[in-house]
């Protein structure tokens, strides 16, 4: 065996150490998204918001290719091309939608 490959052992008691470090602060990795690393799964407009626009839990609509997310300088919304309704508002920032069949209609 080659003298800096790990055993066994080794590899698995990293993976057990890490899994006691803390996860990483994913609102300081969405501040730092721009167009040069835009995750093509998440709407372009909340990605351009700042994040105390976004919605503050995870809502099904951010990533649906339904969704169609409005942003003006006193509102965000999001608006369902399929149950044809507002499904977030900044105005009601509580209610989230977290899960949808809408992002499965239409396909084979």
């Amino acid at each position: 065996m080659d003298s800096h490959e790990k055993t066994d052992e080794e590899l698995l008691e990293e993976a057990m150490m890490s899994l006691d470090e803390p996860l990483p602060d994913m609102t300081e990795v969405d501040e730092g998204m721009s167009a040069d690393n835009h995750n093509p799964n998440v709407s372009p407009t909340l990605e351009a918001l700042e994040v105390s626009r976004r919605p503050q839990g995870v809502t099904v609509c951010e990533t649906c290719p339904n969704s169609v997310w409005q942003a003006s300088k006193d509102k965000v919304q999001c608006y369902c091309r399929v149950m044809y309704l507002v499904t977030w508002d900044s105005n009601d920032p509580e209610t989230l939608l977290t899960h949808c069949d809408g992002e499965f209609l239409g396909q084979d």
